[in-house]
């Protein structure tokens, strides 16, 4: 059964037990790529060759040098959550005040998850723009994708004027759904000051928060039922999910 996608773009969602509510707003641009940053990405062209077998494409099972990805993680690190899993029930509420049940989404069609660092962050402008060219082979399957962000309202709405994406952006700077979906973690104080030397962006500041905290840059598929049905989990913030490998398991 194929869905309108296009009467549900620009939606956003929060996890309905937690009662917040994501709201959006605009701001400028203080975020541009320098030539000190020599991090290149591997973006939606990673991974093509896994299978639809596969439900997973993480790197969760072997060893992670978190503290060169930035990672505060004091032996506690983030893992997401796993296949089979049920998803946290959802309530949309967009930076537009739009409000939609999941519930009625995935009664008629899968949801694409993605989450993202920051409109400060190369990689993710250059993944979320690519991913938007191929956008309409998700949407033409009847999927909904939605991304998650922790920056503020005005800075998530920013950053879909920049890749010119036609995909929500939900601004989670209480990090409710980070940490709903087990993708949150402390920034050292060292990746912090790079990001402030590289760009001129505190993190903290940058989220309208009071300290730094960044998710893994994971995507999720929720099937009509409600569970996880496929992720993405790299704590490797240059690699991502391929639309190939989402096409592969957006029925799973």
């Amino acid at each position: 059964m194929k869905f309108n996608w296009k009467s549900w773009t620009g939606l956003g969602l929060v996890v309905l037990g937690m009662g917040i509510i994501a709201c959006g707003g605009e701001n400028k641009n203080q975020a541009a790529e320098t030539n000190t940053q020599t991090e290149s990405t591997t973006s939606t062209t990673t991974k093509d060759a896994e299978t639809k077998t596969n439900k997973t494409a993480d790197v969760t099972s072997k060893e992670v040098d978190y503290a060169s990805l930035g990672m505060l993680v004091d032996g506690n690190a983030p893992q997401g959550l796993q296949v089979g899993d049920d998803a946290p029930h959802i309530l949309v509420r967009d930076y537009n005040g739009n409000e939609i049940d999941s519930e009625k989404i995935l009664a008629q069609v899968p949801m694409v998850l993605i989450f993202y660092r920051g409109k400060w962050c190369p990689l993710c402008e250059q993944y979320l723009s690519e991913f938007n060219d191929s956008l309409r082979l998700i949407q033409d399957e009847g999927a909904i994708v939605l991304t998650v962000t922790p920056e503020t309202p005005d800075n998530a709405r920013e950053m879909r004027e920049l890749t010119n994406m036609s995909m929500n952006i939900i601004p989670d700077s209480a990090q409710l759904l980070m940490n709903a979906f087990d993708v949150s973690f402390d920034v050292t104080e060292a990746y912090q000051e790079k990001i402030r030397s590289n760009f001129s962006v505190d993190i903290a500041e940058n989220n309208g928060a009071e300290s730094a905290q960044l998710p893994v840059p994971a995507t999720f598929i929720i099937n009509k039922s409600g569970k996880i049905a496929w992720r993405h989990f790299d704590p490797d913030y240059r690699n991502r999910a391929s639309v190939k490998d989402i096409l592969a398991h957006l029925w799973d």
